[in-house]
């Protein structure tokens, strides 16, 4: 559908919204590529395999087309790994299988895959990740020690580990979500999509920066370089194109998050409609119910007889981790203000800080005030 100069993919039929989990099932399932089949793209596709050698071949070829968004080869070279003798190799390609799956969203898959393996940090990630979207109070208190961890499995772990804090971090209202992504697009040489996709939603300017230094030019790179211009410049058909992008190579959570972006980036109220029953079909599709909230909150769209109600998990749930006095004493802490500085700037007394801050501590695990700063300063 086309409403001015936007064009709006109209509803696909996909394949991996079946609230029951069946391997078979969902490994056997297609997904419609872009038409992207040029020189440069195949001689990235060629780097992209050489850059895994010390991986076992079909694992170090499994993750290349995750990483490339190619995802039917991906399954269909999951599918055979998740059958290795090698019990080590089973659990690599389980948790293989939970980060496809949580790309292609299917949630249900994601979780199942993401709890058989226990031993991996990033599988630990993804549960997390899933509970973040799908429940109103999800208990994340580990999530800061799993992102460590994964990032010492290997460097695609930890940058989507890093993207999925970071997403957490802004929802929350916590302080300089972003923090580390800079650093660690720096220091990783594989993992740079994922860092960009979560930076072009919190700091789409930086983001751009970003990709100009980095470049991405696989197939789900050409996606998210469309999605971080069209984000910089504010621009609803750049975004939609993007949006549609993802949704062709079968992210359908990246593209409801993107169809939601295009819907706030636009001055029409028609076409921004028409986006926001895009994203909230899609996000109804995968069961991102918090996703889904948050453009309901939104009250852009007329209420009639029959619209969409906040899902159930998600009532009473405010979707964020700090509440505004708290975000106003963190800000200040990870700018290392002593509590009488706080006091002072904010007009509250010096045992309303101490309060506040043993909130804030509480909501990070417990820590120390000196790993307070660290935490929200670094």
């Amino acid at each position: 559908m086309r409403i001015g100069g936007t064009s709006i993919p109209e509803p696909r039929e996909t394949e991996n919204s079946a609230a029951e989990f069946n391997t078979s099932d969902y490994f056997n399932s297609s997904f419609t590529l872009p038409a992207i089949s040029t020189h440069q793209a195949r001689t990235n596709w060629a780097g992209l395999e050489r850059k895994d050698t010390n991986e076992p071949g079909p694992l170090a070829s499994a993750r290349t087309a995750i990483r490339a968004g190619k995802y039917d080869t991906a399954a269909s070279l999951i599918q055979d790994g998740l059958h290795q003798p090698s019990t080590a190799l089973r659990g690599a390609f389980h948790t293989l299988a939970a980060i496809h799956a949580w790309r292609v969203g299917n949630l249900v898959a994601a979780k199942q895959y993401a709890q058989r393996c226990h031993h991996s940090a990033c599988a630990r990630v993804v549960d997390y990740a899933v509970d973040f979207e799908q429940l109103g109070h999800p208990q994340l208190d580990g999530l800061p020690q799993a992102v460590r961890a994964a990032a010492s499995e290997n460097e695609e772990a930890g940058a989507f580990a890093l993207g999925v804090q970071a997403r957490v971090r802004a929802a929350w209202g916590e302080p300089n979500p972003a923090r580390g992504l800079i650093d660690a697009l720096h220091k990783y040489q594989q993992g740079a999509d994922e860092i960009l996709l979560a930076l072009a939603e919190i700091d789409p300017s930086q983001a751009a920066q970003a990709l100009r230094e980095v470049g991405l030019h696989h197939w789900r790179g050409a996606a998210i370089r469309g999605y971080i211009e069209g984000l910089h410049l504010q621009d609803t058909d750049r975004i939609t194109a993007a949006a549609g992008a993802f949704e062709d190579l079968g992210e359908l959570l990246v593209a409801a998050r993107a169809y939601h972006a295009a819907a706030k980036a636009t001055n029409e109220p028609r076409i921004g409609n028409r986006l926001r029953e895009r994203a909230q079909a899609l996000c109804i599709t995968i069961g991102a119910d918090r996703l889904l909230a948050t453009i309901l909150r939104e009250r852009r769209q007329r209420r009639e007889a029959g619209s969409l109600r906040i899902p159930e998990s998600q009532r009473f749930a405010s979707n964020a981790g700090l509440t505004r006095r708290q975000r106003e004493v963190a800000e200040l802490i990870a700018r290392g203000e002593a509590v009488r500085n706080i006091a002072h700037q904010l007009h509250l007394s010096d045992g309303t800080v101490r309060n506040v801050i043993a909130e804030i501590r509480g909501h990070y695990g417990g820590v120390r005030l000196v790993e307070l700063r660290a935490l929200l300063g670094e």
